[in-house]
């Protein structure tokens, strides 16, 4: 395969080449690939699941606003999604999120969704942030921004403070690393593949089998700096988040960071009550706990 000319980031739309066979337009250097995309699809150039991938993005921007670094040796893409099924629904975020997180695994590495939109690479030393997915809408053109670490990562001292993982890389279980726009190839393929309506009924159960620190103790911050504890129990069909707090009370949140926290009242509780020896005429040291089943509404 012959790759499409690289092109510098001070081309304007109009001023790039045809995309690949793949339907990627690779550039050298640009600002935003997302910035880009909208350029390129006011253009009419950019069909669905026509792709962008750049060598560097020297202004690249996460949840919130945030300021994503970077550097040359990583993977820098943004690709037009269709804004039908799961992609027209409150759910698209954490649906992107599975499904990058299922094709990077399939490609050998160790890695979970962290929600709402974070890549997470396991290792002996703990689980680090290696990615991020950033979904903008805007006149009709929804478009997936993501990014992954796959030969740098950024010093922990520029991560914000209170951040709830360091930063890391991708790293495969064997072999060599995987060239960063090959790797963006394979994941287009697999975001291609996927149907949009039939993910609608499917999501949920993708993104729960990848999804980082289910069952365990967790809190989110809110924007205000409120911290919400619980047990995480799941996702809502929305893309919430569900909690079990110490209460027994089931809550769904929409936004947030994320962290692990340490272990709920009731959970320690029910940690305890595991160890204990058992009691005579029950015939077993194991207590029983009744957890309530998510609500959905």
């Amino acid at each position: 395969m012959i790759p499409a000319p690289l092109l510098q980031s001070t081309d304007p739309a109009s001023a790039l080449g045809e995309p690949d066979p793949d339907g990627i337009y690779r550039i050298d250097e640009t600002d935003s690939v997302l910035t880009l995309a909208r350029s390129l699809y006011a253009a009419d150039r950019l069909p669905v699941y026509g792709s962008i991938f750049a060598n560097l993005q020297t202004a690249g921007r996460g949840q919130y606003g945030r300021a994503w670094e970077s550097a040359r040796g990583n993977l820098h893409a943004g690709v037009r999604l269709p804004l039908e099924g799961v992609y027209a629904t409150r759910a698209s975020a954490a649906a992107t999120a599975a499904l990058t997180a299922e094709a990077l695994r399939s490609l050998g590495f160790p890695v979970l969704m962290k929600w709402p939109n974070d890549i997470i690479c396991l290792s002996p030393n703990g689980p680090a942030k290696v990615g991020g997915i950033l979904l903008e809408e805007t006149d009709g053109l929804l478009t997936a921004g993501i990014g992954l670490n796959v030969n740098w990562s950024p010093e922990a001292s520029a991560l914000r403070e209170g951040a709830a993982l360091p930063p890391g890389r991708l790293v495969p279980r064997g072999g060599a690393a995987m060239d960063p726009y090959e790797l963006w190839r394979r994941i287009l393929r697999h975001l291609r593949e996927a149907d949009p309506v039939r993910l609608t009924a499917s999501w949920r159960a993708l993104a729960q089998a990848h999804l980082l620190w289910l069952g365990s103790d967790v809190a989110v911050e809110s924007a205000e700096g409120t911290l919400t504890a619980g047990r995480l129990i799941g996702l809502a069909p929305d893309g919430e988040l569900l909690l079990e707090t110490p209460s027994g009370e089931t809550v769904t949140i929409d936004r947030g960071s994320l962290i692990k926290a340490a272990p709920t009242p009731h959970a320690a509780a029910a940690a305890a009550a595991a160890k204990a020896p058992p009691r005579r005429g029950t015939g077993s040291g194991t207590a029983k706990l009744s957890a309530r089943s998510p609500e959905t509404h």
